[in-house]
């Protein structure tokens, strides 16, 4: 049934009663018919995974995080209707970081 589907499963959003609201959890069931990868763990910053000496409080991504605007704008490829962005304003709209789409995550 997954192969030709995806389920998102992320946390309430609006509800920053034990976080900051900074960090929020997406899990992605099922490929799209292959047009997302699977079988991975992908956590933000890429890059580094230690928030020592940044000045971040533990579990607040960095700010050259990608949105979950870029997540939206994934999703939006992968089902074939590719958006430049996903609600993005302001100077926002032209950040390639927030925009998306997320490359490790297209198949």
């Amino acid at each position: 049934m997954l192969d030709n589907t995806l389920l998102v499963y992320t946390s309430d959003s609006a509800n920053r009663q034990h976080s900051h609201g900074e960090n929020w959890p997406f899990v992605l069931l099922g490929n799209l018919g292959g047009r997302l990868l699977t079988n991975r763990f992908v956590t933000y910053p890429m890059k580094e995974s230690k928030y020592e000496n940044t000045g971040f409080r533990i579990g607040t991504g960095a700010p050259a995080n990608p949105s979950i605007n870029a997540l939206y704008t994934t999703i939006l490829h992968a089902i074939g209707a590719p958006r430049e962005h996903f609600n993005l304003i302001g100077p926002n709209r032209e950040d390639p970081v927030q925009k998306g789409p997320l490359k490790e995550l297209l198949a």
